[in-house]
């Protein structure tokens, strides 16, 4: 893959994992504002995803924050399946989540 052309699936899902895990560590240090706002995106997204998948996330969110952050981590197929569709849109800076991007696609994704 070139920096030029589209993402592939691969790595597509190494960008959701890695800004996944770096809103993990905003819910554990300060829970409230992030589960708020991913209420938010999750209204947002119900109107355009299946209610199954935003019936997992309200459970999801109902989680306590240390398993939420959990689950946003985990590489069970499930978690990971999941997180492709996730409410937290707009939890990190632009610059952030483009400096994640780039880390993913041009590194080793590690980030």
């Amino acid at each position: 893959m070139t920096a030029s052309g589209p993402p592939d699936r691969d790595t597509t899902q190494r960008i959701v994992d890695a800004y996944c895990a770096r809103v993990a560590e905003l819910l554990e240090a300060e829970p409230e504002p992030v589960l708020a706002k991913a209420a938010e995106g999750l209204a947002r997204m119900a109107p355009h995803c299946h209610p199954k998948l935003i019936e997992r996330w309200r459970a999801a969110l109902a989680l306590p924050p240390a398993a939420l952050a959990a689950f946003l981590r985990s590489s069970a197929p499930q978690a990971r399946e999941q997180r492709r569709n996730h409410p937290f849109a707009g939890q990190l800076p632009e610059r952030e989540r483009q400096a994640i991007v780039r880390q993913v696609w041009h590194g080793d994704g590690s980030v």
